[in-house]
């Protein structure tokens, strides 16, 4: 083989490989963003939805530049967690490289402040081409706030919703204190979402904690978050249809 016939070759050869590289870099598209509810790392309903996050493809970790990074963004970093979002979904682009789906996971507090604030703050982000302002796919375990709004409104631009709650609590429910009564789950209603579930365990387990719900959700999340598809499992409610609301329908009526 003469070396002119040689190096033709070998340019084949390292052009395959790149056109490899670049498409096992752009195997797996996905983008997820979670976000933990208030207790800090220890909390045992954290620990498990931090569990849950470092399973699913895409994390954006929580970087902070006086701390580790982390799995999940504390409830009260909404501005760092849409930020992070949003320049995340502008790097893809600018690679050239595919996006989505994009989800998002919030517990407790932290599920409250997607749907107030973080959701909000990225949709409205210029920024970011209007086409690339949708979220796939958003998990909400027991979302809850004192003086919350009950249901939860979940803005437009999410396609698919699955909450996962509990309605009343136990009397020995985690979140109890003296003279205060445990956390309990807000419903949610949604505008546009073409798929919008509520599933209350207390309908099945009076038991169920505010701690405890993230473990009966998490099978089901996971399930969420990788597959787009409704979990159908004996240990789950029933789910209610949350986007069949006066909620909905009003918002959507002209005037």
């Amino acid at each position: 083989m003469s070396r002119a016939t040689l190096f033709v070759s070998l340019l084949v050869l390292l052009s395959a490989c790149g056109s490899e590289l670049d498409h096992q870099a752009s195997d797996d598209p996905a983008i997820t963003l979670c976000v933990n509810g208030a207790g800090g790392a220890n909390h045992p309903g954290n620990a498990v939805v931090t569990e849950l996050c470092e399973q699913l493809p895409g994390l954006i970790r929580a970087c902070p530049a006086d701390d580790d990074c982390r799995a999940t963004f504390r409830f009260t970093e909404t501005t760092a967690a849409a930020d992070a979002l949003a320049s995340t979904i502008l790097a893809r682009r600018g690679a050239g490289q595919a996006i989505g789906p994009v989800s998002l996971v919030g517990y407790s507090y932290g599920a409250v402040n997607i749907v107030e604030q973080i959701l909000p703050t990225f949709l409205a982000n210029q920024s970011v081409d209007q086409n690339d302002r949708v979220i796939d796919r958003v998990v909400l375990i027991d979302p809850f706030r004192p003086l919350i709004a009950d249901p939860l409104k979940v803005p437009l631009g999410v396609r698919h919703v699955w909450s996962y709650r509990h309605s009343v609590a136990p009397p020995d429910d985690c979140s109890a204190r003296p003279l205060q009564r445990g956390y309990q789950g807000a419903a949610i209603s949604c505008l546009t979402s073409s798929r919008c579930l509520d599933y209350d365990f207390t309908l099945i387990d009076e038991a169920v904690d505010h701690c405890t719900v993230t473990d009966r959700a998490r099978p089901a999340a996971l399930t969420n978050i990788l597959t787009g598809a409704d979990e159908r499992h004996h240990d789950l409610p029933a789910p209610r249809d949350a986007a069949a609301t006066p909620h909905a329908a009003a918002a959507a009526t002209p005037g």
